[in-house]
């Protein structure tokens, strides 16, 4: 690259600016559409770049620049989503819960010294230097 440099400015080139040339422009990352793609991540900050090439009619790998490099934002870990349960999984759960009490009653301390608590939350570790 250094001799390319130095053949050019022997030939009296002296311009460091690039010449205009043909090809496709790049729009992907123009001020609209970082304005678009700052707007839908205002409105979910939980959206997913495919979700936003999607709705923005964009390629994904302009909005994931767009995202990182301009908007200077990066994704470190997913929100929980609450859901509700359908009919069938709450008559179990009660079943379940009717079934523990009657044991509860039957056994007494004993049953309850059985019993294995479990938090269902899930929690992602995340490490900046492995980026996972």
């Amino acid at each position: 690259m250094v001799s390319r440099w130095a053949s050019l400015f022997r030939e009296g080139v002296v311009s460091i600016q690039d010449d205009p040339r043909s090809g496709r422009p790049v729009i992907a990352t123009d001020d609209t559409s970082v304005v678009i793609v700052s707007t839908l991540l205002e409105e979910d900050q939980c959206i997913s770049c495919e979700e936003i090439a999607h709705e923005a009619n964009m390629s994904t790998a302009s909005v994931f620049r767009i995202v990182a490099q301009t908007l200077q934002k990066r994704k470190v870990a997913a929100k929980s989503v609450l859901h509700q349960l359908s009919e069938e999984q709450k008559a179990t759960h009660k079943r379940v819960a009717e079934e523990l009490l009657r044991r509860n009653e039957a056994e007494g301390e004993q049953f309850l010294n059985k019993i294995i608590a479990i938090d269902e939350t899930w929690i992602q570790d995340f490490e900046p230097q492995l980026k996972s």
